[in-house]
């Protein structure tokens, strides 16, 4: 019998070594629960490690990854990087304000919610309310469970380039749906970051059509049983 603890190791292992098959054993086999392993820390944990790996990587970096490069949040330059890997796990200064007599605490978050709220609006547009931003503290808290697990780790999937990890996260989820029309809009973003590089934007548009066509059949099947569940389901997204 496997551990726990020793499972979520080996989760946060697959995870980052894009181990689809082995995701997908300990998730089926409920070796591994999602809400329970995706605690605050551990969320911090995969952006952090796979920002690591994007740098000591070649190619395939992530969107995150690019993103952050486009805008000059960081560099290729190895000091550069880790000062700046560093930083995402600090809290910005308030300048003293909370200090003030009668001035109110500032919650204190995250630097990392920041830069993802940053890559959220670029992806899903600009009119993006990103959950990172507007609960940035409660994140923040890192011995907490997060607030959302799949959506969290469906959308560092999606970040990080782990497509087939993502198909296994959406189709343990009860937010088929929504998940689905948010990878679409997504995907289709994202084909559009580097068009120089023709095979991102073919699997990406491929990608985003796939979804799409996944939101199309969770909703025709949620029709089909039961009408009114349908319809909240469209109010939800």
């Amino acid at each position: 019998i496997i551990k726990d603890s020793d499972a979520n190791e080996l989760m946060m292992e697959a995870l980052l070594g894009n181990s689809v098959d082995f995701v997908k054993l300990l998730v089926d086999s409920s070796y591994v629960n999602i809400s329970d392993f995706m605690t605050n820390k551990n969320l911090v944990e995969l952006y952090i490690k796979g920002l690591e790996q994007d740098f000591s990587s070649a190619g395939g970096r992530s969107f995150f990854y690019q993103l952050c490069l486009k805008k000059n949040i960081v560099g290729e330059d190895s000091e550069k990087f880790t000062r700046w890997i560093k930083s995402l796990t600090e809290f910005p200064r308030n300048n003293g304000l909370s200090s003030i007599k009668k001035m109110p605490e500032i919650p204190r978050r995250l630097v990392l919610y920041e830069h993802l709220a940053y890559c959220e609006r670029k992806l899903l547009g600009k009119a993006w309310s990103s959950v990172y931003e507007r609960r940035a503290a409660e994140y923040s808290i890192l011995e907490d469970q997060c607030l959302d697990p799949f959506r969290d780790i469906f959308l560092w999937c999606l970040i990080f380039k782990r497509v087939e990890m993502a198909r296994i996260i959406w189709a343990n989820s009860s937010e088929g749906l929504t998940f689905a029309l948010a990878a679409s809009v997504l995907s289709k973003m994202a084909s559009k970051l580097d068009d120089r590089d023709t095979d991102v934007v073919q699997r990406y548009t491929r990608e985003s059509k796939e979804y799409e066509q996944l939101a199309v059949d969770v909703f025709l099947e949620s029709y089909k049983n039961d009408r009114g569940k349908s319809y909240k389901l469209l109010s939800r997204v």
